[in-house]
């Protein structure tokens, strides 16, 4: 009970939380919905019209009406998301849509994701709800270069259908993972059935966030000759893993570094200890924590519309700008109260994200490190260096211990050698980030001086892959094939 009461924000996105899942797995209706809702109201507030002495036999209840109540919205939003979600029947249309994602190559197509603005099809009657709508889009592959780019408007007409999973029980579901992004319906393109159009308006947030993502790709071209390292560097540093071979993406799973490659909660977390650190000195007064607060969010909102805008570094930003806040306002704040606060409010905002595997990982790998890594650092005394080798050994086991139990449902796979590879990646990943940002920033107006940038940040890429190449050879690198149900 002192947990909770010293962490508010956990009694309410809890309860929130089981009434998300409540509607996904049992899907009530809305007249029990909304008869449990209103019942849970009329005990918070009748006491407050009765007399004293009747007031007390039902305030006892009170809290447990309020539990129900946000239990109730929960279901209530995740059934009215389900419901207002757009399921195209596979009828052949007309629709004009704007490119918002950089187009991945894949073995025949190109895939992208679209916006759409206009469609003929007779589910969507209204301009509003069509804006509301994106699709997966495959266009077909002619030659080594992606047809269109991000912000780019096109009429097209062809057969957009649902995207499905192939049906095999193990296998990662596809469906649900598009879902969480909003993306129900894929659609495939020849080169006869669409076209380029001249832009009908200014291009949205996404698409202008991935054109500058493009512009600053072609800089990372001069970097390095070698693809491998270029990929490597791509998905570090703009969250593009396009350039990804499944053998490098096979390589780093085996060695426990996957989670390097897709940039998220990790990457926004290192990006947020080093300014943390460089800001050091604005702790000194409570004005000073409040601009070094804005001055941290700041950094980490432009850090996520270099990597497109993407929902899971989006997530992570608003998870660290709320740690930001609980550390440097309030230095007694539980950080669990700050994890569950931006929790709540993304839920909220996305009912569906309480199915994402990255949300999933995130939160349970901070919240595995706020309790497991003091308890497990406290078990053993070292003097400075083994001491500082020590603290990120035990980083690192708390964050796995979070994390492992998802990685084995979802991935079937466990990498026997993390704490191997997390010694070498993630300061390596730091280093990287670090003087890649400091590269591409150079590269526009100083590119001699971005030149002696580029040795070290090459020699610290060629570290990560040797490194994740080695310990994904090592002998029972991964257990793999393992299977647990829920």
């Amino acid at each position: 009970m002192k947990f909770l009461a010293a962490n508010p924000f956990v009694r309410l996105v809890l309860p929130f939380a089981g009434g998300l899942l409540i509607e996904h797995y049992l899907k009530p209706g809305w007249i029990f919905l909304i008869f449990l809702a209103s019942l849970a109201m009329l005990v918070i507030i009748l006491p407050e019209l009765l007399s004293v002495r009747r007031q007390y036999f039902l305030r006892r209840y009170g809290g447990a009406a309020l539990l129900l109540l946000l239990a109730m919205a929960g279901s209530m939003l995740m059934k009215q998301r389900q419901q207002s979600a757009v399921f195209f029947e596979g009828r052949e249309g007309f629709f004009i849509a704007e490119v918002t994602g950089i187009p991945e190559e894949k073995p025949r197509t190109w895939q992208s994701v679209l916006q759409l603005k206009r469609c003929s099809c007779q589910k969507i009657k209204e301009k509003r709800i069509a804006h509301k709508i994106k699709l997966l889009a495959y266009f077909q592959k002619s030659d080594s270069l992606p047809p269109v780019k991000p912000g780019d408007v096109i009429a097209a007409h062809g057969y957009i259908v649902p995207i499905r999973n192939r049906g095999n029980p193990s296998e990662f579901d596809y469906q649900r993972y598009m879902a969480t992004r909003s993306i129900y319906n894929q659609v495939y393109l020849d080169e006869e059935n669409w076209r380029r159009m001249e832009s009908m308006s200014g291009s949205s947030v996404v698409a202008t966030s991935n054109k500058l993502r493009q512009r600053l790709l072609k800089h990372l071209k001069a970097l390095t000759r070698k693809k491998e390292e270029r990929a490597i560097a791509a998905s570090l540093l703009l969250g593009y893993r396009g350039l990804l071979s499944q053998d490098m993406k096979s390589r780093f799973s085996l060695s426990g570094a996957s989670h390097i490659l897709a940039v998220s909660g990790l990457h926004v977390g290192i990006i947020y200890l080093i300014f943390s650190y460089l800001l050091v000195f604005m702790d000194q007064s409570f004005q000073m924590r409040v601009l070094k607060i804005i001055l941290i969010t700041a950094i980490l909102a432009a850090y996520a519309f270099l990597t497109g805008l993407s929902p899971s570094v989006c997530r992570a930003t608003l998870m660290f700008s709320v740690l930001a806040a609980g550390k440097y306002l309030s230095r007694n704040s539980p950080v669990y109260n700050s994890l569950a606060f931006s929790a709540f409010i993304l839920l909220v905002i996305n009912p569906m994200l309480i199915f994402s595997v990255s949300f999933q990982l995130s939160y349970m790998a901070v919240i595995s490190i706020a309790f497991f890594q003091p308890r497990l650092y406290r078990l053993i005394t070292w003097p400075r260096i083994p001491d500082r080798l020590w603290q990120w050994f035990t980083l690192a086991l708390a964050a796995q211990i979070g994390a492992s139990p998802l990685i084995i449902y979802y991935f079937h796979i466990f990498p026997n050698y993390f704490w191997l590879s997390n010694f070498i990646v993630i300061p390596a990943a730091s280093i990287i980030i670090l003087l890649g940002f400091l590269y591409l920033s150079l590269q526009a107006v100083l590119p001699l001086v971005a030149g002696f940038i580029s040795a070290p940040l090459t020699f610290a890429i060629r570290l990560l892959a040797g490194s994740t190449r080695i310990i994904g050879e090592l002998p029972l690198s991964a257990s793999e094939d393992l299977y647990v149900n829920l």
